[in-house]
Order: structure tokens, then C-alpha cells, then sequence
């Protein structure tokens, strides 16, 4: 990874996976290690299990477990994913002539477990059920701070920037997902999942970090088709955070409900790929008041019309 200012320190790495596979009619098994050294601004070599193992119970269900972790880029596509508001730190130095936040070292997730299970006991019907625990060094975390401009009537939120910096960490999570397709009519599919999140340490000296990840969320999504061609569908998104009692800002819970109408027709009979679709989308139809990334409040009620080309 290289940077075009001076003021960051290039960086590269390289990875290894050895591993032995093992497979038969009721056993998926997969037995290896990922060695990882990074050069430059992070140097230092580090290690993670690569185990994955899957048993099936005839054609309805499959048990899976797995361990493995590896390496997750701290660069600005990730922060950006995490807020487009976001700003390094509010502790900025002088650099070779640039003034500068910390540079970061990349997350890598020493431990990532999981085990569950996928049952099929209907054609069309599939549910998957599983749960984990992560240990992650050097995680990127979005800073409390107290919105910029705030009303307690209606927890109305506009942060200037929310600053990052990177935290020891792990999380404890439980998932349900479900999903049901009748030809190709109808589907409909829905995902919930349990979060609970902690830090080792808070090397920039904030209180609490944890609003801007969520508790519980749910999502929810129903497609059918009306004739062909013609796709119309809803959804529902929603998410919950935790507070301590004495911050003063307090994260509103969030709940979207939109809605798409799409139209898609073929551009070619000689290749399948090739279509033109028109759509109209609908969000937050409700018109909640929430954030749609941490300090910073969502649309109210909206509608995009658009057209897409796909080759």
C-alpha cells in the first residue's frame, strides 16, 4: 500500500495459507494456518488458525464450524465504509510539511469462530442459523463526541467530523437467517443478528465507542413478480445501540422502510447478460428520524428514479 503524500509511510505485505483438504460423501474438512508479514511502516509477522469443517446430515441439513482470522485494511476505502464523515484524529502532528492524524496499522483478527447450522426441510426454504466470537488487534473504531449541533427535542445531529483510531477488540455475535423462493415468482428473505461488542484498551481517551456499532439489527426484504419483466418489492431495515446513562448524546434506533418498483428487459437474445432496467426507489417511507451514519442524520422520505445498463 502507498500513499502519494509524504506524510504516510508506504507499506506492503504478504500472505501464506498452507492447508489440507479432506472431503467424502458426509465430511467437508479444510486444516490449515495463515502466516502473514507485513514490510514497511508495519513490520511484524503474525499468525491465525484456517480450520473449516462441515458435516451433512443427508441432503436437509449441514452442520459447520470454523476458525480462522487474517488481515483487514485500515485504509480510507474502509474508513469511508464506516462513515464518509470521518477524520483521522482530532491529535494531528507536522510531517514533512503535511499536517498530519496517526498513521494506522492494518486491523488483523487473530480469532474469528464460528459453528451453526444450514436446514433445508421444504423445496424453496432454507434457514441458517449460527453464532461467534472475534479477537481483533488494532480494529478501527468510529470516537464518541458530542454532535455539533444538537436539539434534545428531536436528537437532531450534524457533526463537523467524527474521528478514528484503532482499539483492541473482539465481538460475540448470534445470527438467524431465513430465505424462501417459489419459482422465480417470489421470494422473500430476512436476516437478524445479535452484536455484543467490547475494547481492550481506549488509546485516544474517549469515553465510550460503542454507539456507532449496533446492538440487534434485522433486515427484511420481499420481491415479486407482478408480470414479466415488472419486479416490485419492500424492505425493512432496523438497528438498535447501546448507551451509557451519562453521555450526553444518545443515538436514535433505526428503522427504514422502502420499497423498489423495476422493470428490466433484455438488450440482446444472443447474450443473456445484456439488459436495460428502469427502477423507482423509495426510502425511509416512514419518515423517521435516525442517523444514517453516526452524527449525522438520514434522509426524511425520498425517491430515486433511475436507469441501468448492463452488459
Amino acid at each position: 500500500m502507498s500513499y502519494t503524500m509524504d506524510a504516510f509511510d508506504t507499506n506492503n505485505s504478504f500472505t501464506a495459507k498452507p492447508h489440507f483438504d479432506f472431503s467424502n460423501d458426509d465430511i467437508n474438512l479444510h486444516i490449515g494456518a495463515i502466516i502473514h508479514r507485513s514490510f514497511g511502516y508495519q513490520y511484524k509477522t503474525r499468525f491465525a488458525p484456517d480450520v473449516h469443517a462441515t458435516y451433512h446430515f443427508g441432503e436437509n441439513a449441514d452442520v459447520f464450524a470454523s476458525i480462522t482470522g487474517g488481515e483487514v485494511l485500515n485504509d480510507f476505502r474502509h474508513f469511508a465504509q464506516m462513515s464518509p464523515y470521518w477524520t483521522l484524529s482530532d491529535f494531528y502532528t507536522l510531517k514533512n510539511d503535511y499536517l498530519v492524524g496517526p498513521q494506522f496499522q492494518n486491523q488483523f483478527d487473530t480469532f474469528r469462530g464460528t459453528i451453526g447450522i444450514i436446514l433445508r426441510p421444504l423445496d424453496g426454504i432454507t434457514a441458517k442459523l449460527y453464532g461467534g466470537y472475534d479477537v481483533s488487534k488494532n480494529r478501527a473504531e468510529l470516537a464518541y463526541v458530542v454532535p455539533f449541533l444538537w436539539l434534545k427535542n428531536d436528537n437532531y445531529s450534524n457533526n463537523v467530523a467524527t474521528p478514528i483510531f484503532a482499539a483492541n477488540g473482539k465481538r460475540f455475535h448470534l445470527n438467524a437467517e431465513a430465505r424462501y423462493d417459489y419459482k422465480d415468482i417470489f421470494n422473500v428473505e430476512a436476516k437478524a443478528a445479535y452484536n455484543r461488542w467490547s475494547i481492550e484498551d481506549d488509546n485516544a481517551g474517549y469515553k465510550d465507542v460503542m454507539p456507532w456499532r449496533p446492538k440487534f439489527e434485522l433486515q427484511a426484504a420481499a420481491i415479486y413478480r407482478l408480470v414479466k419483466g415488472l419486479r416490485f418489492g419492500f424492505d425493512i431495515a432496523a438497528q438498535t445501540y447501546s448507551h451509557d446513562d451519562d453521555i450526553e448524546y444518545k443515538r436514535p434506533h433505526a428503522f427504514n422502510l422502502g420499497s423498489s418498483l423495476t422493470y428490466t428487459m433484455p438488450l440482446s437474445r444472443w447474450h443473456s447478460n445484456s439488459r436495460l432496467s428502469f427502477y423507482l426507489r423509495g426510502d425511509n417511507l416512514l419518515n423517521k428520524k435516525y442517523d444514517a451514519y453516526y452524527g449525522y442524520r438520514a434522509l426524511g422520505t425520498n425517491f430515486i428514479l433511475g436507469t441501468a445498463i448492463t452488459f
